[in-house]
């Protein structure tokens, strides 16, 4: 019998590999916000706009995407100049992505995996976009993914919260294999990395009216307490 880690994996390796393609056969581009693809876009154009931002210049930094799904935001950190490396659960897109660009590096793993973090070295950038509650329990990933970010490197996360109640009707229908963060459990695990010199959260509430922008992202905060049920909290901490 394999251990809790590998039966999440294969739950979320499954899901991903099912859903790569879209319903006229071409390869998925949006992160996995919803079964809407003009929606999921719009999402991931804010999202990534928003972790380009706590990431500061890339142009020449060595960056992991963790969890990369189909490369979309690493492909983003190369134009700008950074040297990105895509890992990721799913084999068939990890070869697919090699294919399609091969002068990028891209890894097949798990980021929980000491040995794979190991053998691909440290980094300047390590950005994790949805992908923490894809996991197990957040604050462990939190805590390895911090190992592999180099002095003076930074570590960007965006995580649903705990606290918001459409997330927890997400969670609650993949119960056991969809995880969330609690913003007090966050910020007292963060304090305690070893080797922080500073870290800032901000909150993402979906907006209301979505015409120009799906959420409406907070001022840097030190915790959540001025927005305590946001949708996904973004999180950067600096070695």
């Amino acid at each position: 019998m394999g251990s809790e880690r590998e039966r999440v994996e294969a739950f979320w390796r499954e899901r991903y590999a099912r859903i790569r393609l879209t319903a006229d056969g071409a390869a998925a581009t949006w992160l996995d916000y919803s079964s809407d693809p003009q929606r999921g876009q719009k999402l991931q154009a804010q999202t990534f706009a928003l972790v380009m931002e706590a990431l500061g210049v890339v142009e020449g930094t060595r960056v992991l995407d963790a969890g990369c799904g189909w490369g979309e935001f690493a492909m983003a950190l190369a134009a700008l100049g950074a040297q990105p490396v895509g890992l990721d659960l799913v084999d068939a897109t990890i070869e697919a992505l090699r294919v399609a660009r091969p002068d990028l590096e891209w890894v097949p793993g798990s980021f929980l995996d000491a040995p794979t973090l190991e053998r691909i070295g440290l980094f300047d950038r390590i950005v994790a976009i949805e992908s923490f509650q894809c996991a197990g329990p957040p604050l462990g990933s939190l805590r390895r993914l911090w190992s592999a970010v180099a002095p003076g490197g930074r570590l960007v996360v965006i995580a649903p919260n705990a606290a918001c109640p459409i997330v927890t009707k997400a969670v609650a229908a993949l119960a056991g294999n969809l995880f969330a963060v609690e913003p007090a459990e966050l910020v007292a695990a963060v304090r305690a990395l070893p080797g922080l010199t500073r870290y800032a959260l901000r909150g993402l509430t979906f907006a209301s009216d979505q015409w120009l922008a799906p959420y409406s992202a907070s001022a840097w905060a030190q915790d959540a307490s001025e927005w305590p049920t946001a949708n996904r909290l973004l999180l950067v901490c600096e070695r």
